[in-house]
Protein backbone atom coordinates (compact mmCIF):
# COMPACT_ATOMS: atom_id res chain seq x y z
CA UNK A 1 0.00 0.00 0.00
CA UNK A 2 2.96 2.41 0.82
CA UNK A 3 5.25 1.77 -2.60
CA UNK A 4 1.00 2.61 -4.39
CA UNK A 5 0.93 5.81 -2.26
CA UNK A 6 5.07 6.65 -2.85
CA UNK A 7 4.40 5.60 -7.05
CA UNK A 8 1.28 7.67 -6.62
CA UNK A 9 2.58 10.85 -5.24
CA UNK A 10 5.40 10.92 -7.85
CA UNK A 11 3.01 10.87 -10.56
CA UNK A 12 1.20 14.01 -9.23
CA UNK A 13 4.60 15.46 -8.45
CA UNK A 14 5.51 15.03 -12.13
CA UNK A 15 2.25 15.81 -13.59
CA UNK A 16 2.09 19.35 -11.62
CA UNK A 17 6.00 20.05 -12.79
CA UNK A 18 5.03 19.54 -16.51
CA UNK A 19 1.68 21.49 -15.59
CA UNK A 20 3.83 24.20 -14.38
CA UNK A 21 6.33 24.02 -17.65
CA UNK A 22 3.41 24.44 -20.14
CA UNK A 23 1.87 27.11 -17.80
CA UNK A 24 5.04 29.03 -18.25
CA UNK A 25 5.17 28.06 -21.97
CA UNK A 26 1.97 29.49 -22.52
CA UNK A 27 2.64 32.44 -20.26
CA UNK A 28 5.63 33.42 -22.08
CA UNK A 29 3.67 33.34 -25.61
CA UNK A 30 1.74 35.24 -24.69
CA UNK A 31 4.04 37.84 -23.66
CA UNK A 32 6.19 37.30 -26.68
CA UNK A 33 2.89 38.08 -28.79
CA UNK A 34 1.84 40.75 -26.80
CA UNK A 35 5.57 42.32 -27.05
CA UNK A 36 5.23 41.45 -30.95
CA UNK A 37 2.22 43.57 -31.31
CA UNK A 38 3.47 46.70 -30.07
CA UNK A 39 6.28 46.62 -32.63
CA UNK A 40 4.03 46.01 -34.73
CA UNK A 41 2.29 49.10 -33.71
CA UNK A 42 5.42 51.34 -33.41
CA UNK A 43 6.09 50.77 -30.24
CA UNK A 44 9.62 49.75 -30.70
CA UNK A 45 10.94 50.76 -27.09
CA UNK A 46 8.06 48.75 -25.22
CA UNK A 47 8.85 46.18 -27.37
CA UNK A 48 12.52 45.67 -26.76
CA UNK A 49 11.48 46.61 -22.47
CA UNK A 50 9.10 42.81 -23.09
CA UNK A 51 11.17 40.77 -25.13
CA UNK A 52 14.48 41.07 -23.27
CA UNK A 53 12.33 39.94 -20.49
CA UNK A 54 12.69 36.76 -22.14
CA UNK A 55 16.23 36.31 -22.29
CA UNK A 56 16.55 33.78 -19.35
CA UNK A 57 13.68 31.52 -21.24
CA UNK A 58 14.49 27.88 -21.27
CA UNK A 59 12.66 27.54 -24.72
CA UNK A 60 15.58 27.60 -27.32
CA UNK A 61 12.84 28.61 -30.48
CA UNK A 62 11.17 31.40 -28.40
CA UNK A 63 14.67 33.06 -27.23
CA UNK A 64 16.13 33.17 -30.90
CA UNK A 65 12.45 34.76 -32.08
CA UNK A 66 12.68 37.14 -29.15
CA UNK A 67 16.19 38.32 -29.47
CA UNK A 68 15.31 38.64 -33.46
CA UNK A 69 12.51 40.80 -32.99
CA UNK A 70 14.90 43.08 -30.96
CA UNK A 71 17.11 43.66 -33.10
CA UNK A 72 14.65 44.81 -35.85
CA UNK A 73 13.23 46.57 -32.84
CA UNK A 74 16.22 48.37 -32.76
CA UNK A 75 16.55 49.01 -36.43
CA UNK A 76 12.83 50.44 -35.92
CA UNK A 77 14.63 53.12 -33.34
CA UNK A 78 17.40 53.34 -36.22
CA UNK A 79 19.98 52.25 -33.19
CA UNK A 80 22.24 50.02 -35.54
CA UNK A 81 24.56 49.25 -32.60
CA UNK A 82 22.13 47.33 -30.73
CA UNK A 83 20.83 45.84 -33.34
CA UNK A 84 24.22 43.95 -34.53
CA UNK A 85 24.41 43.03 -30.20
CA UNK A 86 21.11 41.70 -30.50
CA UNK A 87 21.45 39.65 -33.69
CA UNK A 88 25.03 38.68 -33.16
CA UNK A 89 24.03 36.94 -29.64
CA UNK A 90 20.87 35.72 -31.68
CA UNK A 91 23.96 33.32 -33.98
CA UNK A 92 25.87 33.19 -30.88
CA UNK A 93 22.92 30.59 -29.95
CA UNK A 94 22.25 29.39 -33.80
CA UNK A 95 25.39 29.89 -36.20
CA UNK A 96 23.18 28.31 -38.61
CA UNK A 97 19.86 30.46 -38.21
CA UNK A 98 18.09 32.15 -40.66
CA UNK A 99 15.80 35.09 -41.09
CA UNK A 100 11.88 33.81 -41.91
CA UNK A 101 11.02 34.05 -45.49
CA UNK A 102 8.94 37.32 -44.80
CA UNK A 103 11.97 39.16 -43.84
CA UNK A 104 12.06 42.62 -45.44
CA UNK A 105 15.18 43.45 -47.80
CA UNK A 106 16.49 46.39 -45.05
CA UNK A 107 16.47 43.37 -42.44
CA UNK A 108 18.31 40.70 -44.53
CA UNK A 109 20.87 42.94 -45.87
CA UNK A 110 21.60 44.09 -42.09
CA UNK A 111 21.54 40.28 -41.11
CA UNK A 112 23.28 39.35 -43.89
CA UNK A 113 26.32 42.14 -42.61
CA UNK A 114 26.11 40.82 -39.03
CA UNK A 115 26.50 37.13 -40.30
CA UNK A 116 29.29 38.33 -42.23
CA UNK A 117 31.19 40.04 -39.41
CA UNK A 118 30.33 37.26 -36.25
CA UNK A 119 33.50 34.52 -36.07
CA UNK A 120 31.77 31.28 -35.70
CA UNK A 121 33.83 29.25 -33.47
CA UNK A 122 33.42 25.12 -34.52
CA UNK A 123 32.47 22.68 -32.96
CA UNK A 124 35.15 19.75 -33.01
CA UNK A 125 34.68 16.09 -32.33
CA UNK A 126 37.46 13.14 -33.02
CA UNK A 127 38.03 9.79 -31.63
CA UNK A 128 41.85 8.61 -31.64
CA UNK A 129 42.75 5.42 -32.31
CA UNK A 130 43.94 2.87 -29.49
CA UNK A 131 47.00 1.72 -31.21
CA UNK A 132 49.07 2.56 -34.76
CA UNK A 133 50.53 -0.14 -36.56
CA UNK A 134 54.20 1.16 -37.83
CA UNK A 135 54.63 0.63 -41.54
CA UNK A 136 50.82 0.49 -42.32
CA UNK A 137 50.19 4.37 -41.99
CA UNK A 138 46.49 5.51 -40.38
CA UNK A 139 43.69 7.39 -41.32
CA UNK A 140 42.32 10.06 -38.57
CA UNK A 141 38.51 11.51 -39.06
CA UNK A 142 37.34 14.68 -37.26
CA UNK A 143 33.56 15.77 -37.33
CA UNK A 144 33.63 19.07 -37.74
CA UNK A 145 30.30 21.44 -37.59
CA UNK A 146 29.73 25.02 -38.24
CA UNK A 147 32.75 25.33 -40.81
CA UNK A 148 32.93 28.40 -42.46
CA UNK A 149 34.21 29.45 -45.98
CA UNK A 150 38.19 30.66 -45.00
CA UNK A 151 38.45 28.21 -42.92
CA UNK A 152 41.43 25.31 -42.82
CA UNK A 153 41.58 22.68 -40.23
CA UNK A 154 44.86 21.21 -39.91
CA UNK A 155 46.84 18.59 -37.93
CA UNK A 156 49.99 18.83 -36.76
CA UNK A 157 52.07 15.40 -35.66
CA UNK A 158 55.48 14.07 -34.61
CA UNK A 159 56.70 10.88 -33.87
CA UNK A 160 57.36 10.93 -30.05
CA UNK A 161 61.03 11.10 -31.03
CA UNK A 162 60.84 14.04 -33.00
CA UNK A 163 61.90 17.92 -31.73
CA UNK A 164 58.69 19.76 -33.51
CA UNK A 165 55.09 19.36 -35.06
CA UNK A 166 54.55 18.66 -38.86
CA UNK A 167 51.60 20.41 -40.37
CA UNK A 168 48.80 18.79 -43.28
CA UNK A 169 45.92 19.77 -44.58
CA UNK A 170 42.81 18.05 -43.55
CA UNK A 171 40.38 17.39 -46.13
CA UNK A 172 36.59 17.32 -46.27
CA UNK A 173 35.24 14.76 -47.84
CA UNK A 174 31.68 14.01 -49.51
CA UNK A 175 29.66 13.98 -46.31
CA UNK A 176 29.12 17.36 -45.10
CA UNK A 177 31.39 17.97 -41.92
CA UNK A 178 33.68 14.95 -41.97
CA UNK A 179 37.20 15.69 -42.73
CA UNK A 180 40.12 12.92 -42.85
CA UNK A 181 43.98 12.66 -43.54
CA UNK A 182 46.00 9.80 -43.97
CA UNK A 183 49.57 9.73 -42.89
CA UNK A 184 51.30 7.29 -44.79
CA UNK A 185 53.33 4.20 -43.86
CA UNK A 186 56.33 5.95 -42.34
CA UNK A 187 56.44 4.71 -39.28
CA UNK A 188 59.85 3.12 -37.80
CA UNK A 189 59.67 1.58 -34.31
CA UNK A 190 62.88 2.82 -32.21
CA UNK A 191 61.43 1.54 -28.64
CA UNK A 192 58.66 0.31 -27.11
CA UNK A 193 57.78 3.56 -26.13
CA UNK A 194 57.41 5.15 -28.86
CA UNK A 195 53.83 6.78 -29.90
CA UNK A 196 52.16 8.97 -32.05
CA UNK A 197 51.28 12.51 -30.93
CA UNK A 198 48.83 14.88 -32.75
CA UNK A 199 46.62 17.63 -32.24
CA UNK A 200 43.80 19.47 -34.97
CA UNK A 201 43.35 23.42 -35.02
CA UNK A 202 41.30 25.29 -37.09
CA UNK A 203 42.02 28.67 -38.42
CA UNK A 204 40.88 31.79 -40.20
CA UNK A 205 43.13 33.61 -42.15
CA UNK A 206 46.11 32.64 -39.85
CA UNK A 207 43.61 33.34 -36.61
CA UNK A 208 43.33 30.31 -34.55
CA UNK A 209 39.26 29.85 -33.77
CA UNK A 210 39.28 26.17 -32.20
CA UNK A 211 41.36 23.11 -31.77
CA UNK A 212 40.97 19.54 -30.41
CA UNK A 213 44.42 19.37 -27.92
CA UNK A 214 47.37 21.06 -28.41
CA UNK A 215 50.82 21.10 -29.11
CA UNK A 216 51.42 20.96 -25.02
CA UNK A 217 49.03 18.38 -24.32
CA UNK A 218 48.70 16.54 -27.89
CA UNK A 219 47.17 13.32 -27.93
CA UNK A 220 49.29 10.32 -27.85
CA UNK A 221 48.74 6.52 -29.54
CA UNK A 222 51.26 4.15 -29.03
CA UNK A 223 52.91 2.68 -32.13
CA UNK A 224 53.64 -1.18 -32.66
CA UNK A 225 55.51 -3.35 -34.37
CA UNK A 226 54.68 -4.44 -38.09
CA UNK A 227 52.40 -7.75 -37.10
CA UNK A 228 54.44 -10.36 -39.29
CA UNK A 229 51.80 -12.76 -41.49
CA UNK A 230 53.09 -16.16 -42.00
CA UNK A 231 52.16 -17.29 -46.30
CA UNK A 232 50.77 -20.37 -46.70
CA UNK A 233 53.59 -23.40 -47.41
CA UNK A 234 52.95 -22.91 -51.03
CA UNK A 235 53.86 -19.75 -50.87
CA UNK A 236 56.99 -20.51 -49.35
CA UNK A 237 60.43 -19.63 -51.11
CA UNK A 238 61.62 -22.83 -49.80
CA UNK A 239 59.03 -24.98 -50.96
CA UNK A 240 59.26 -24.41 -54.53
CA UNK A 241 62.83 -24.81 -53.81
CA UNK A 242 62.70 -27.84 -52.32
CA UNK A 243 60.39 -29.54 -54.92
CA UNK A 244 62.31 -28.39 -58.09
CA UNK A 245 65.17 -30.27 -56.50
CA UNK A 246 63.15 -33.18 -55.83
CA UNK A 247 62.35 -33.24 -59.14
CA UNK A 248 65.77 -32.85 -60.45
CA UNK A 249 66.10 -35.89 -58.38
CA UNK A 250 63.42 -37.97 -59.54
CA UNK A 251 63.97 -37.01 -63.49
CA UNK A 252 67.88 -37.94 -63.17
CA UNK A 253 66.82 -41.53 -61.11
CA UNK A 254 64.49 -42.02 -64.53
CA UNK A 255 66.87 -41.01 -66.44
CA UNK A 256 69.58 -43.32 -65.15
CA UNK A 257 67.63 -46.56 -64.86
CA UNK A 258 67.00 -45.79 -69.18
CA UNK A 259 70.99 -45.74 -69.86
CA UNK A 260 71.49 -48.84 -67.27
CA UNK A 261 68.71 -50.49 -68.84
CA UNK A 262 69.66 -50.19 -72.06
CA UNK A 263 73.11 -51.37 -71.69
CA UNK A 264 72.00 -54.58 -70.76
CA UNK A 265 69.59 -55.44 -74.08
CA UNK A 266 69.78 -58.87 -75.34
CA UNK A 267 71.54 -57.82 -78.64
CA UNK A 268 75.00 -56.89 -76.61
CA UNK A 269 75.05 -59.89 -74.12
CA UNK A 270 77.13 -63.05 -74.72
CA UNK A 271 75.52 -66.36 -74.11
CA UNK A 272 77.98 -69.04 -73.07
CA UNK A 273 76.48 -72.92 -73.59
CA UNK A 274 78.20 -75.66 -71.98
CA UNK A 275 77.17 -79.66 -72.35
Amino acid sequence: MRRLVVAVSVAVLVTAAAAVVEAASVAEEAAFEHAVGRYEEGDFAGAIVELTALDKTPDRDLQLRAKLCVGMAYLGLDDKARAKEALTALLQIDPDFNLPPFSSPVVRAFFAEVRAAHVVVPVLEHAPPLEVEALSGVTLTVHARHMREGYALNLFYRIGTEARFSAIDVAERAEKGRFEVRLPAAFVVADASTVLQYYFLVDAHGEPLASLRSEKRPYEVPITAPKIVKAPVHQQWWFWTALAAGAAVITGAAVGGALYAKSRSPSDATVTVRF
